[in-house]
């Protein structure tokens, strides 16, 4: 009858032993690191668009109620809003919403004026409007993980009221 003997020393197995612990752990912490850092740069992402949606409104409510000499008036304004929401986007090129075209078309970005009873008006004119921007960014995901979604939609909505002169 034979006798199975162990080769190596104690701490030789001990080492054997390690490297097989971090073979089974490596992968799991190494993907709880990546997700990490991906919903990290989603919400980098998310208050970008917020930000640059806050932006725009600040703008309409300062230059809403500028004088007029153009029939383009209203895309003169909403050109200008999309610029700046360009800006804000532009200034994180690495982080920033890769969906948004420069600048970003109606479809990324929505701009609407309403009056005090809810009616939908071109921009203001010597009166009370009020302004609402929407801006939405789709943001794939860099690590495919199948719990998490492979695309993540962020949605900014800014209300801002823009007082006609005083009488």
């Amino acid at each position: 009858m034979r006798t199975i003997t162990r080769s190596g020393s104690p701490r030789q197995r001990a080492r054997g032993q390690s490297l097989v612990e971090f073979a089974l752990v490596a992968p799991i912490l190494l993907i709880l690191v990546a997700v990490g850092a991906d919903l990290g740069r989603v919400f980098f992402i998310g208050t970008q668009v917020t930000n640059a949606t806050r932006e725009g409104a600040l703008y309409a409510s300062q230059h809403g109620n500028d004088p007029c000499t153009n029939p383009g008036c209203q895309s003169a304004l909403d050109i200008r809003i999309r610029s700046i929401l360009d800006e804000e986007r532009a200034g994180y090129s690495i982080l920033a919403c890769p969906s948004w075209s420069s600048p970003p078309t109606a479809s990324q970005v929505t701009i609407t004026y309403t009056n005090s009873s809810g009616t939908t008006v071109p921009p203001p004119s010597n009166t009370t409007t009020q302004v609402v921007i929407t801006a939405q960014c789709d943001t794939g995901a860099l690590v495919k993980f199948p719990p998490l979604p492979s695309t993540y939609h962020t949605q900014a909505t800014v209300q801002e009221l823009i007082v006609g002169p005083a009488k």
